[in-house]
């Protein structure tokens, strides 16, 4: 877990690009988290999956188009507070949804015929087999009235495509004239709310020997598209029920943005190869129940690490001192996870408590170790294991860090060494925590350690764990052919496709100054390199069935955050549980693999109350109640892994407190001290999960006005 320290500027720089498969937004464009931001769609399906998101986008501009859509902004607008507010104003009154209203519908036409024409330049059994795939989506029943009519358009629209092809092929294949029958049954059945769609088709087939099949085809979808004065009302219904909330933001170049969040995406399918997973009722056996720390925030001293230059160049607020005393105190910690009844305990090796100089090993480093796995498991509690925790020695980062060969080769020598040392007691391991945190905040902004700012470096250490991530894959499963090896990512709902999203850019000058800019567009096309080298090659690994390098998905999941501003402190991050089952679904979608969540958890200032009036005790329930939620829709969830056993070091500071158990660390007074916390976590695992009675009695806070 890391703490980002910085100035708003930067903030919201971070905000933009940590994270794999965060949203990317350009002047004039709209995108979502739930695509892939890197390329366009390019095969049938695809643009078949980001159709409907294309239709959400021209149903929005539509309503806000009406000047009487204007009551619904403001209303959105006061549930914030000042300086928000004002700003949803000032960029209200500077947007031309007309404008973006029509270019909106010539972007729905333009995908329609796109479609078309891709369709059509297939060969006749695939052309045959897309044909009724699209007939199976067509009738998928989910979808609200409006979203039904964009469907009939584009399958309006390939009716007449297909039609027309037909006078020119009058021997067509027997599988394909039954799936043109089908598609023009369908569209006769998908009623677009105006005039009867077996007509509107009938008139476009009607004109198409008099017309090319392209001007077929957009006149049959135009008549679906194109609105009507109708449709207000049941515009802002559609908005009234999807839309959560409107928040200001700016892109990349400076450019204002309202950020539409919805609460799914509109007309959401199951990917299309995916077949439904069976609901379940309960958490499944063999779930794990953790606790989570790690080993730089946690142990206590460790001048070899990169954390400690850090510091000696003073650039943390407060120093380490001792931290939570884990070195010492870890076998009492062990017995309270235990105590709880949970069966999981996740933390990370020091390298450079382990190898203080290039190849030499300290036994005692060793040995903390040893009995740190031993005695988790010696209380009946599965060792979860991270090999880079936001920390390495200071001698790999002089030996030339990770894009070096001298590097690469030091840390294949640490997998190698520490996986056959432990692998008799680890199973579960996460080569790196949270990398694009790493990436950003350590080699672009500099504010972590290594400290250093170069947008270049930064994608050079991205390809480089890359490289290090497979390679420890390999080297774990040489030693442990039953372990089981991923990384973990750090998420959050405006980030990586937890929340179906259209972002509107409204029309104005760009408020950032030509460095800001230019700081903002080099982060920008830095995370676009992130998704191409490593979110985007695992999920092609996965998708083309070459090797794997994931045996599940390890995710970090705190909270929801609200623009503008980016990352604030720990203790002001806003709670959001609902966030945390959408997390969960969109990772096991992309990746195929069940999901750990390896953390999760709530700071406060010190022990003051938060303003927000969110507890930890009733965050932990809220929160593994859509844990239980994903299970019985189906997704396998691996464990929940709360952050953190004990308060502890937040990368510079200890005022953000995390703990179950709370420890005052600035006086290394190390008494452990149980939040209400423990006693909520101890009944919930007792329970099998969140019982009527323990919502009730841990319920969130009432939702801001």
């Amino acid at each position: 877990m890391m703490t980002v320290r910085s100035s708003p500027r930067r903030m919201v720089l971070l905000l933009v690009a940590v994270g794999f498969g965060c949203l990317m937004i350009e002047r004039g464009a709209w995108a979502t988290t739930d695509e892939t931001c890197a390329s366009p769609p390019s095969t049938w399906r695809e643009r078949l999956a980001a159709f409907e998101t294309v239709w959400a986008t021209h149903l929005t501009w539509r309503f806000l188009a009406d000047p009487r859509a204007g009551r619904d902004v403001w209303e959105w607008m006061n549930r914030h507070q000042e300086p928000v507010r004002s700003l949803i104003a000032s960029q209200w009154r500077a947007t031309r949804p007309t404008e973006h209203s029509l270019r909106a519908t010539a972007e729905v036409e333009r995908r329609i015929d796109d479609l078309c024409r891709q369709i059509a330049g297939l060969a006749p059994a695939a052309r045959a087999a897309a044909l009724e795939e699209i007939g199976r989506w067509a009738d998928w029943p989910g979808r609200a009235p409006l979203e039904a009519r964009g469907v009939a358009a584009l399958v309006a629209a390939l009716t007449a495509h297909e039609q027309a092809a037909a006078l020119h092929d009058p021997h067509p294949p027997a599988e394909l004239v039954r799936a043109r029958a089908a598609l023009a049954a369908r569209w006769r059945e998908q009623r677009p709310g105006r005039a009867p769609a077996s007509q509107a088709a009938n008139q476009a087939t009607n004109q198409v020997t008099n017309q090319t099949t392209n001007q077929a085809t957009s006149q049959a979808a135009s008549r679906v598209v194109r609105p009507s004065d109708g449709d207000f009302p049941a515009l802002r219904a559609w908005f009234r029920g999807h839309c959560r909330s409107i928040e200001p933001a700016r892109t990349p170049d400076g450019t204002p943005v309202f950020l539409m969040v919805f609460g799914r995406r509109p007309g959401l399918l199951p990917d299309h190869d995916e077949k439904p997973t069976p609901p379940r009722s309960a958490f499944p056996p063999g779930f794990l129940w953790g606790v989570s720390t790690a080993g730089y925030q946690y142990e206590g001293p460790n001048p070899g690490s990169i954390w400690a230059t850090h510091e000696q160049a003073g650039k943390t607020a407060e120093p380490l001192r001792r931290a939570a005393d884990g070195l010492h105190r870890f076998e009492e910690d062990i017995k309270l996870a235990a105590g709880m009844g949970l069966n999981a305990f996740r933390t990370s090796i020091e390298w450079s408590r382990i190898e203080p100089q290039p190849g030499v090993i300290d036994p005692a480093g060793v040995a903390y170790y040893r009995r740190f796995f031993t005695t988790m498991r010696q209380h009946g509690l599965t060792p979860v294991v991270t090999l880079i925790h936001f920390s390495w020695p200071q001698w790999f980062e002089d030996l030339g860090g990770w894009t070096s060969e001298a590097g690469v080769r030091a840390f294949v020598r640490y997998v190698d060494f520490v996986s056959r040392e432990f692998g008799p007691l680890v199973d579960w391991w996460l080569t790196f925590n949270e990398p694009p945190v790493v990436f950003i905040a350590g080699y672009v902004l500099g504010i972590s350690a290594p400290g250093q700012k170069n947008p270049l470096q930064a994608l050079a250490v991205c390809r480089a764990w890359i490289r290090c991530h497979k390679l420890a894959y390999r080297i774990i499963h040489g030693n442990d052919p039953v372990a089981r090896v991923s990384w973990n990512n750090y998420t959050g709902t405006y980030q990586f496709g937890n929340l179906f999203q259209i972002h509107l850019s409204v029309e104005g000058t760009a408020g950032s100054t030509p460095a800001t800019a230019s700081e903002a567009a080099s982060v920008s096309r830095l995370q676009r390199e992130i998704e191409d080298h490593w979110l985007a090659d695992e999920l092609a690994q996965r998708r083309s069935g070459r090797q794997r390098y994931l045996d599940y998905i390890g995710i970090d999941y705190y909270c929801r955050w609200r623009l503008p501003g980016g990352f604030t402190e720990a203790y002001s991050w806003e709670p959001y549980p609902e966030g945390l089952y959408d997390t969960l679904k969109n990772y096991h979608r992309w990746f195929r693999l069940p999901v750990l969540i390896a953390e999760n958890g709530l700071a406060t200032r010190d022990l003051a109350p938060r303003a927000d009036g969110w507890t930890r005790e009733a965050f932990l329930v809220q929160h593994i109640k859509q844990v239980q939620r994903a299970l019985r829709d189906g997704i396998p969830v691996l464990g929940y892994i709360h952050w953190s056993i004990t308060d502890n070091y937040e990368w510079g500071s200890y005022t953000p407190r995390f703990g179950l158990y709370s420890v005052d660390c600035r006086r290394e007074d190390f008494t452990r001290v149980p939040t209400p916390a423990v006693e909520a976590y101890r009944r919930v695992v007792a329970a099998g999960g969140v019982t009527p009675d323990l919502e009730a009695a841990y319920p969130p806070p009432p939702p801001r006005p």
